[in-house]
């Protein structure tokens, strides 16, 4: 009984915890083991830094499929995560890091796997792997409707819900 009660009371401090998280949002102060820092931005500053204009990703090659992160349906999170990537002449993501963040933490390093499990198909002229420009994609995390997140300006499009994966 006091395990079932306690299970309880902890999925429902998860759940406040992430709907307090969800209406601010929250630039990264400490960035994931293996990932790079952040780029800084302007002192009091809460929105992220973006290129001037969008850098398409090549054809993508899923090496896996995207799971939403058990503790994310669990705790019914949501959320959306910038983050920049460069593309090696094998089609292999690289200096993979998280530039910015409205999501918690599960659902960050969520977005870090799966970038960094993707495959370019780097075969095609439009690809310059010479250009300096890094990739940048907004993965978006939703259930079960992902209108309401938006995605971040110059960014390529990736949306995990718990129904599907998509790329725009």
């Amino acid at each position: 009984m006091r395990e079932s009660l306690a299970s309880i009371l902890l999925s429902l401090c998860v759940l406040l915890f992430a709907v307090a998280c969800q209406d601010t949002p929250r630039p990264l102060s400490t960035p994931a083991q293996d990932e790079q820092p952040a780029k800084s931005q302007p002192p009091g500053s809460q929105t992220p830094v973006v290129p001037d204009q969008l850098r398409k990703f090549p054809k993508m090659k899923l090496s896996s499929l995207a799971n939403y992160p058990v503790e994310g349906l669990r705790g019914n999170l949501q959320g959306r995560v910038l983050v920049e990537l460069r593309i090696d002449r094998n089609g292999i993501p690289t200096g993979v890091k998280i530039i910015y963040a409205e999501a918690d933490r599960v659902l960050q390093n969520a977005a870090l796997r799966f970038i960094r499990d993707l495959r370019f198909d780097v075969s095609s002229s439009d690809f310059d792997v010479n250009d300096p420009t890094p990739f940048q994609a907004t993965v978006k995390y939703c259930q079960p409707d992902c209108k309401q997140i938006a995605t971040f300006p110059n960014s390529n499009e990736i949306t995990i819900s718990a129904r599907r994966v998509s790329r725009y």
